[in-house]
């Protein structure tokens, strides 16, 4: 037995020489044919020589020198480097959930410590305030990555929650007043995304932002920074998550064409995601010769506006060129250097009111007619499984009814979300089929 083990340790010494110097492939291919071949078949005590072999590995692939002290982890790295992002939602973490911070780490997720639902909105809502940052319910399913309550849970680590943050701090606009900012979404025709760079080029020193959903312009004027955003999808889904946000909605139009379908629907819309202002700019205005033409189209758009809420009669109205704007309406609509120092002063979206966790409600709707409908074909609603809008997300509900609504009707149903969501009374909602809305609504009861 001595003899063999004397082998073993010689043969050991001999394999650590062959492979020293090897490149990583060679090196892996030695041990899976000639280093198996010497351990098994010359030592033929495999499981004396693994350790060894094993810690050659060690060697190779990490670079370590095992006759020296393993590496130790830093308490910066173990806990997070004081001040950090993940130091600071570690801490927040602690402080709800009712924990030691030294239990903490970055690699410590939320089912660890047996957070719930309601545990995680709140946890939401306290980096929001803490980063002065907006986390959508996008971001935060896609956080979790199920729908699945308790796996979710599992899967929200404390360095997955700082990594979001840093991101949505990113991606934040620099070079103003901390918490003087003003938010606007271009809606509207395909002309918006020629208003976004118009915009480019008249405000000072914007800079842009060009993603594969959206384009933005920011800005600081007089201290405030504005960010004009332009989704580039017309489905209001994809639309939504900017909407939700924003302190106002421009309903963008071609002069040429005139008011359109899709007006119709945007405004009806901006009224479902409470955003408090809705404002009017023409696009082309000047390719149209007939001041009077110009007029009668913001006339129209007015009585658009007055028949879903607005206050058409008060709305401002924007021209993109200077010279639209004749005789005794100088200045009025604006031009968009005008434009923009009107949205440096919008009020700004005033906070969501408090709700509650449940899995269903009562709610009242109205169903759209064929024209505001357009392009679907409706013939009302009928009880069954529909996409809502919610705030940014959509959810697969089931609408229980008495019967078919039919178009231009109110009525009262009853939704079913099927897994507690956060809600408030009067909270707004839309109804989608073919991504295009079909009814509008509004939380009446959040008793499940």
């Amino acid at each position: 037995m001595r003899e063999k083990r004397g082998n073993a340790s010689l043969c050991c010494r001999r394999f650590v020489h062959e492979v020293s110097g090897l490149e990583f492939k060679d090196f892996m291919y030695t041990i899976m044919s000639k280093g198996l071949e010497t351990i098994d078949m010359k030592c033929q005590i495999r499981m004396r020589c693994l350790p060894s072999l094993l810690a050659v590995c060690a060697v190779f692939v990490l670079g370590c020198d095992t006759s020296k002290n393993p590496p130790q982890v830093s308490d910066a790295a173990r806990v997070g480097a004081p001040g950090s992002t993940v130091d600071q939602v570690c801490s927040i973490v602690a402080e709800q959930m009712g924990v030691s911070r030294p239990q903490i780490s970055p690699q410590t997720s939320l089912g660890d410590l047996k957070a719930d639902e309601l545990d995680f909105v709140e946890l939401v809502m306290e980096l929001e305030e803490h980063f002065d940052v907006s986390i959508s319910d996008a971001t935060a399913e896609k956080m979790m990555g199920t729908n699945n309550w308790q796996q979710g849970m599992k899967n929200v680590t404390m360095a997955k929650l700082a990594a979001v943050v840093d991101e949505l701090k990113q991606m934040k606009p620099h070079g103003h007043v901390s918490g003087q900012s003003t938010r606007i979404t271009l809606l509207g025709d395909r002309t918006r995304h020629e208003l976004a760079l118009q915009l480019k080029g008249i405000f000072h020193d914007a800079n842009t932002k060009n993603t594969f959903r959206q384009f933005s312009v920011t800005a600081t004027i007089d201290r405030r920074c504005v960010e004009v955003t332009a989704v580039k999808s017309d489905n209001v889904a994809e639309q939504a998550p900017s909407c939700s946000v924003a302190d106002g909605v421009a309903i963008v139009m071609d002069a040429r064409d005139g008011p359109m379908p899709i007006h119709r629907e945007h405004i009806v819309f901006a009224r479902q995601m409470t955003v408090p202002t809705i404002l009017v700019v023409f696009t082309h205005t000047d390719a149209i010769d007939d001041p009077e033409l110009l007029e009668l189209e913001e006339l129209e758009m007015r009585d658009l506006l007055n028949e879903y809420g607005w206050q058409g009669d008060a709305a401002l109205v924007v021209y993109d060129s200077e010279r639209a704007s004749v005789g005794d309406r100088v200045g009025v609509p604006l031009g968009l250097r005008a434009f923009g120092q009107y949205l440096a002063r919008l009020p700004s979206r005033p906070a969501a009111p408090q709700g509650v966790m449940t899995a269903g409600c009562s709610a009242g709707i109205y169903t759209l007619s064929m024209e505001e409908a357009y392009p679907l074909k409706t013939t009302g609603l009928a009880p069954g499984k529909y996409t809502v809008l919610l705030g940014d997300s959509t959810f697969d509900v089931q609408v229980h009814s008495e019967g078919r609504i039919r178009p231009k009707q109110n009525s009262t149903v009853r939704l079913d979300f099927g897994r507690p969501i956060y809600l408030y009374l009067g909270q707004r909602f839309v109804i989608l089929i073919d991504n295009h809305i079909t009814a509008v609504g509004f939380v009446a009861d959040t008793k499940p």
